[in-house]
C-alpha cells in the first residue's frame, strides 16, 4: 500500500510538473509569436528550448576559419600588388581584400561599387517625346504687371497651390534736364497682384495698379484639356514679348517714360474684355508650337489727328471697358516657334474696327514679329517689330497711314547678380507727319539683384532724331523694385 500511493505521488508530482513549466494559464505574448486561435484542432506545440551558447560556439569557429582564410588572401593579394600594380594602389588593394575571404581554387573576387550618376539640370527640364508629349499638362500662363525690366523676380504659383497675393513697388531717382523737373523722385509702380487655384487647371487672376480704381486685368483661366487652354475676362492680348509693356522704340512704352506732349504707341498694359484660347499644337523638348485665338472689344476712336483733316481718329493710349461703340469686334492670333532652348519666334496678327457705329467704317491692320535668341549661356537678344496700317473715313485727303515700331535688346550676365544691356529702336506714330511722336532711342542699363526679390537699376537712354516740339530727348534714372 505504501508503494502505491508512493507511485501516485511521483506521478502527480510530474505531471504537476510538466503543466506549469510548459503551459503557462496567464501570460502577455504576441499573437506573431504564439496564436491560439488559428487552428483550434492542432493541440499548441511547446516551445522549444535554445542550446545555450550555440551561437557563441559557431561564431567562434566561423571566425576562426575566416580569420586564416583572410590572412592567406591578403598574403597572395600582397604578392600580386606588388608585381602588377603601382606602389600608391597597395593601399587601396588591401582594403578590398579584407572583406572578402580567400576561397581556395577560384580567383579573388573584386568588389566594385557601381552608383547611378545623377541628373543633369537640362534632363530635368526635358518634356516627354511623340505622343507622351501631347499628354503632359499646358502650362500656366500668366501675365503680370510686376517688373518693368525683362528680369523679372516675380514667379507665377504652381497649379493647385492655392492663394498668391503680392505687390510691386518702385521708388525712381531720375534726372530730364529738358523738363520743368529735372531732378526728382517718383513711383511708376504700386501694384498689387492676386492669383487665387481652386484647384489643378483652374485660375483666377487680377491687378490693381493706382491711379486707376478699377482692376488693371482679372481673367478667369480654365484647361480644358491637356492642349487646350481658355482665357476669359479682361485678358492680356498675345502680342510680342510684352512683360507686360511694350518696348516699341527702344524703352518700355509707358506714360511716366513718355514727354508731356507725346503719344502712346500701345497701351501701357494691353488688355480688353473678350476670350482667348491657346492650343499646344506641338510640345516636344526639342521644339514647341503654340496658336492663340482671341476676340475681344477693340480700339475706339478718340485720337487726335495731327494733319487736323479728320475728326475720326485712333485712341491707343488705353482701351476703356465704357467706350464700346460698334459691333464688329477686334480679332488675333500669335504664333509662337520655339526651337529647344536657343531661338524662339513669334507671329502676331490683329485686326478690327475702331469707328463708331454710327460713322463710316475704318479699321486697324496691325502685324508684328519677335525673336529672342540665347546666343550663349551668359548672353541673349530679343527684337520686335510691329507695323499698323489705320485706314480714315471718306472725306480726307488721305484714307489710310502707317504706324511702327521696331526695338532690339542685347543683354550679358556677367556675373550671378549682374547684367548689362544694349538698348535702341525706333517709332513712328504717323507716317504723314514728322513730329515729337518720331523717336530713335539708344541706351544701356546696369542691373543688379542682390535677393530675389529686390532689383536695383541704373540706366540712360537718349534720343537722337530731331524733331519739331522734342522736349524728352534724354533720359536717366536710378531704380529700386521691389516684389513683396
Amino acid at each position: 500500500m505504501r508503494n502505491f500511493y508512493f507511485i501516485l505521488s511521483v506521478l502527480f508530482f510530474l505531471s504537476s510538473d510538466l503543466l506549469f513549466a510548459e503551459q503557462t494559464p496567464f501570460r502577455f505574448d504576441t499573437y506573431e509569436r504564439i496564436n491560439p486561435f488559428a487552428d483550434p484542432i492542432k493541440p499548441i506545440k511547446p516551445k522549444k528550448t535554445p542550446v545555450p551558447n550555440a551561437k557563441k560556439i559557431e561564431s567562434k569557429t566561423t571566425s576562426k576559419t575566416t580569420r586564416k582564410a583572410t590572412k592567406k588572401g591578403k598574403q597572395k593579394v600582397r604578392k600580386a600588388s606588388r608585381k602588377t600594380s603601382p606602389r600608391r594602389e597597395k593601399a587601396s588593394t588591401t582594403e578590398s581584400a579584407r572583406s572578402v575571404p580567400f576561397v581556395p581554387d577560384k580567383p579573388l573576387p573584386v568588389q566594385v561599387r557601381s552608383e547611378p550618376a545623377p541628373p543633369k539640370p537640362e534632363d530635368k527640364a526635358e518634356a516627354p517625346k511623340g505622343d507622351v508629349a501631347k499628354k503632359a499638362p499646358v502650362k500656366s500662363e500668366v501675365v503680370d504687371l510686376k517688373d518693368l525690366h525683362s528680369s523679372s523676380s516675380y514667379t507665377p504659383p504652381s497649379p493647385g497651390s492655392g492663394k498668391n497675393l503680392q505687390m510691386f513697388f518702385d521708388l525712381v531717382l531720375s534726372y530730364r534736364p529738358e523738363s520743368d523737373s529735372a531732378f526728382r523722385f517718383d513711383n511708376y509702380h504700386t501694384a498689387l497682384l492676386i492669383d487665387y487655384i481652386p484647384h489643378p487647371g483652374f485660375q483666377f487672376s487680377m491687378g490693381f495698379a493706382p491711379p486707376d480704381s478699377t482692376p488693371r486685368y482679372y481673367q478667369i483661366q480654365a484647361d480644358i484639356n491637356p492642349t487646350v487652354q481658355v482665357r476669359a475676362g479682361r485678358i492680356w492680348i498675345p502680342f510680342d514679348q510684352m512683360n507686360p509693356h511694350n518696348t516699341f522704340g527702344g524703352i518700355y512704352n509707358t506714360t511716366p517714360l513718355r514727354g508731356p506732349n507725346q503719344d502712346a504707341f500701345l497701351p501701357d498694359i494691353w488688355t480688353d474684355l473678350g476670350l482667348a484660347a491657346r492650343i499646344a499644337v506641338v510640345d516636344r523638348s526639342n521644339f514647341r508650337m503654340y496658336q492663340h485665338f482671341y476676340i475681344v472689344n477693340g480700339f475706339h476712336e478718340g485720337g487726335t489727328d495731327p494733319l487736323g483733316e479728320s475728326t475720326t481718329y485712333p485712341e491707343f493710349a488705353g482701351i476703356s471697358v465704357d467706350e464700346e461703340k460698334n459691333t464688329d469686334k477686334a480679332m488675333g492670333t500669335r504664333t509662337e516657334l520655339s526651337f529647344g532652348r536657343i531661338l524662339n519666334v513669334g507671329f502676331s496678327a490683329y485686326t478690327g474696327r475702331y469707328s463708331d457705329k454710327a460713322k463710316p467704317s475704318a479699321r486697324i491692320l496691325m502685324l508684328g514679329t519677335d525673336v529672342q535668341l540665347q546666343l550663349s549661356r551668359l548672353l541673349r537678344f530679343r527684337g520686335g517689330y510691329a507695323l499698323m496700317r489705320v485706314g480714315l473715313p471718306e472725306g480726307t485727303t488721305r484714307t489710310t497711314f502707317l504706324r511702327g515700331g521696331l526695338y532690339g535688346d542685347l543683354a550679358w550676365r556677367f556675373a550671378p547678380k549682374w547684367e548689362f544691356s544694349l538698348k535702341g529702336g525706333l517709332l513712328q506714330n504717323d507716317d504723314g507727319v514728322l513730329d515729337q511722336n518720331d523717336r530713335t532711342l539708344v541706351g544701356a542699363r546696369f542691373n543688379f539683384r542682390p535677393n530675389p526679390v529686390t532689383t536695383i537699376s541704373f540706366e540712360h537712354h537718349q534720343d537722337i532724331r530731331d524733331a519739331p516740339g522734342k522736349i524728352n530727348r534724354s533720359y536717366t534714372a536710378l531704380r529700386v523694385s521691389l516684389m513683396l
